[in-house]
């Protein structure tokens, strides 16, 4: 079955190939490349909206480190994301079919960062650090837990349960509701107070945390059922606490977004590692051989879990 968001995203690109080809249709001379620009930059900016995503859209983007400007840059919440370059419709995409200007331009925009990653040590480190932090939140206090930190503990947040929620098979909640003037989520008849917006808002590529994870514990319950096992589910509602560590982890999560904001800004003007910098993978390693797997370090399960199990005993 198709979702309602998979229709839309459907809609968008129908729209959006109607307007290229109208446009190409024209009996005008032009430059086909600028004529691509505004019809991706609505593109792109639909296709957040159905995400819940804030996207911006800049042409020309100066990148002096490489000497060049690729055609369009992508922005979410105002933090650059990535580049586009245009070419014009019959030319493809294909690198190794690039001749002439077009292959040149491609050896020169294909060392744009796509995970940006500074050369600055202490830069990096203070990143790193706050990464830490963020994978202590997400999961709940069990790793890279904080010097003088208990594991399993995580930070009490803004929210607290003012009213408990009932535990009856009678009660069980059916549909959570979120007041923004008042910051209070009900839960059936229990009540969460100082619940900010940004915490009942907050999502990942589309996915609103909060409103999902209750979506699957309500009455009904949420996503597909693929056995007779979905029909198990609690008969009273036991997840008061569960919801209470939740919104604290977000409450947390959202207070370091300044931090995070400020820090991404310093890496970008920041002398950044560029994809040539870094050794080049095999053909093999390209192609994803499963002949080559098991020598990846990637692989390397136990290394991996001795290397841990040193990092926490450091810690």
């Amino acid at each position: 079955m198709v979702s309602g968001t998979e229709n839309s995203f459907v809609s968008v690109l129908q729209q959006f190939s109607t307007e290229v080809t109208e446009k190409f249709s024209l009996s005008i001379a032009f430059n086909p490349e600028d004529q691509l620009k505004a019809l991706i930059e609505t593109l792109l900016k639909s296709s957040g909206s159905l995400l819940n995503l804030d996207v911006s859209v800049v042409t020309e983007v100066q990148e002096r480190a490489l000497s060049g400007r690729p055609d369009v840059g992508v922005a979410v919440r105002s933090l650059l994301t990535g580049h586009i370059e245009l070419k014009a419709p019959g030319k493809g995409a294909d690198p190794s079919k690039l001749r002439g200007a077009d292959k040149q331009q491609w050896e020169k925009f294909k060392n744009l960062p796509n995970i940006p990653i500074t050369k600055d040590t202490d830069l990096f480190e203070r990143v790193v650090a706050v990464g830490r932090k963020l994978i202590w939140l997400h999961t709940y206090g069990d790793r890279f837990v904080p010097n003088g930190k208990k594991a399993g503990r995580i930070p009490t947040g803004t929210a607290r349960c003012k009213v408990g929620t009932p535990t009856t098979a009678a009660n069980y909640p059916t549909k959570p509701a979120y007041d923004v003037g008042t910051q209070e989520l009900r839960i059936g008849g229990g009540i969460f107070e100082n619940v900010r917006q940004e915490v009942w808002e907050f999502s990942v590529s589309g996915l609103k945390v909060v409103q999902s994870w209750l979506a699957y514990r309500m009455k009904a319950g949420a996503g597909r059922k693929s056995s007779p096992l979905d029909d198990i589910r609690p008969k009273t509602w036991q997840f008061d606490n569960e919801l209470l560590d939740l919104l604290w982890v977000l409450d947390a999560t959202v207070d370091l977004f300044p931090q995070l904001s400020s820090l991404f800004d310093e890496v970008l003007k920041s002398q950044l590692f560029v994809a040539s910098n870094f050794p080049q993978p095999t053909e093999a390693e390209r192609t994803n051989s499963t002949a080559t797997q098991g020598n990846l370090t990637l692989f390397a399960w136990k290394e991996a879990e001795k290397e841990e199990a040193e990092e926490e005993e450091e810690e």
